[in-house]
């Protein structure tokens, strides 16, 4: 009786069955709709390193050109109205950089975990809401546009040229991230509600361009190299689309250059 009872129990210890990998590791849509969420599996020899795996690529899908002038992006801080621009929190909408902190902003969270034993690899499903994420960024695009139309608006009732290009500047700023907002909106959405914005990039640069040409600026230099000096500012200014004269002059720039020989403290003389 002893030797059926040693057989017995020696086929029950061989008898482990090697788990199956589950079916969402290669096919989140499987578990999460594609209607309803966006998701992604990382993988790795932990579960944090597979779940930044997942969350890198899940990022992907904000990872778009985002025109950001650091100079002008500080109209955000101007009060219009009793509001402001969240500048940080636009860009975090349109950059992966609040994913991969897993910022509760844009409901970035871990769905389903599995082990394999076989090979060491944790597995981490993660999601986004379509459904409660699609209104933060609505909300963030109106919110916007208002800022946008009244940029606009003080630019069209500015007193001098000057005012108004720098009013077009900072709309341009504004138009450029709801731009991008929306195209991340359109994908989280998947539908056609994406309001159109009141006025375009494209509408807003070529105001930008016929103002620049009719903004006149006089160049004055004096002191050493005045030529040489002149013909750099002179390529800068256009840069900026003004048109350099000295008729009918909206904005003056005055330069003196003086050289002068410094005697530098050095330890070894030459």
């Amino acid at each position: 009786l002893k030797t059926p009872l040693i057989l017995l129990l020696f086929c029950c210890a061989s008898a482990k069955v090697a788990k199956e990998l589950p079916r969402w590791i290669t096919e989140p849509a499987f578990k999460y709709r594609e209607a309803l969420y966006l998701s992604a599996v990382g993988s790795g020899s932990s579960r944090e390193e597979a779940k930044i795996d997942a969350i890198s690529s899940l990022s992907n899908i904000f990872r778009v050109d985002v025109y950001s002038d650091r100079r002008i992006i500080k109209v955000y801080t101007e009060k219009i109205k009793g509001g402001k621009i969240d500048v940080e929190q636009s860009m975090n909408l349109l950059t992966n950089s609040a994913l991969k902190s897993e910022n509760e902003l844009i409901n970035v969270r871990e769905g389903e975990t599995f082990f394999d034993d076989k090979t060491g690899t944790f597995y981490v499903l993660m999601f986004i809401n379509r459904t409660e994420t699609e209104p933060l960024y609505l909300d963030e695009i109106e919110k916007n546009d208002r800022v946008l139309e009244e940029y606009y608006r003080f630019s069209r009732e500015a007193d001098t040229k000057f005012e108004k290009f720098l009013y077009l500047k900072k709309a341009i700023q504004v138009a450029s991230i709801n731009k991008e907002l929306r195209q991340i909106h359109r994908l989280i959405s998947q539908m056609e509600d994406t309001p159109e914005p009141p006025i375009s990039v494209q509408k807003l640069n070529s105001e930008l361009s016929d103002l620049g040409r009719r903004i006149i600026t006089d160049i004055k230099v004096i002191g050493e190299f005045p030529e040489e000096l002149a013909g750099f500012l002179r390529e800068v200014i256009q840069e900026t689309g003004f048109t350099t004269g000295s008729e009918n002059v909206d904005l003056t720039i005055k330069a003196h250059l003086k050289i002068e020989l410094l005697s530098l403290p050095r330890k070894n003389k030459f």
